[in-house]
């Protein structure tokens, strides 16, 4: 029997989401420079693909409800590792970051995308597997949380252009 004294309530889950605001994470500074033909040497991974900001919970109450209610796996494994109620995004993007969250029995019932399935096959490490960490947690909270991609940049008339929100 576990100690449910533990685990956050729903209301306070709720509360973390809200008061987190956007995170970043900075690439390492390696490669070459910007030649303005290709993005050739760039890290092209955007920051969203392997952290979690608030805004990309966009079913709060849902998301919320799940994770202090729900009986399924993911949910019962993502339980015990959130921390603190004014900070379920940045335990979220911890457990992100961390090893591999992936277990057969756990993802059992879960529909993977094929990209998910092409990076588990890969046995990733680094920011890779902080994505696949991420496409995880996707993949198991479709309604709750936003899609990320795995790039928001591209090279357009010799000058790198966001693939992102609002461009064109």
């Amino acid at each position: 029997m576990t100690d449910e004294s533990n685990y956050l309530s729903r209301r306070e889950l709720l509360a973390g989401i809200a008061l987190a605001g956007p995170v970043l994470k900075a690439a390492p500074a390696e490669g070459s420079l910007f030649d303005g033909k290709t993005l050739d040497g760039w890290i092209q991974i955007e920051n969203s693909a392997t952290s979690l900001a608030s805004g990309g919970i966009i079913d709060p109450a849902g998301f919320a409800g799940k994770l202090t209610n729900g009986s399924d796996a993911v949910s019962v494994f993502l339980r015990g590792r959130l921390l603190d109620s004014k900070a379920v995004v940045k335990d979220l993007n911890r457990v992100i970051d961390g090893p591999s969250i992936y277990d057969k029995e756990r993802f059992s019932g879960i529909v993977l995308r094929a990209e998910t399935v092409q990076l588990l096959r890969q046995n990733p490490s680094g920011q890779q597997l902080a994505r696949l960490n991420k496409l995880l947690l996707e993949d198991a909270y479709t309604v709750e949380l936003a899609k990320s991609v795995t790039t928001g940049w591209v090279v357009k008339d010799g000058a790198m252009a966001s693939t992102g929100p609002g461009a064109e």
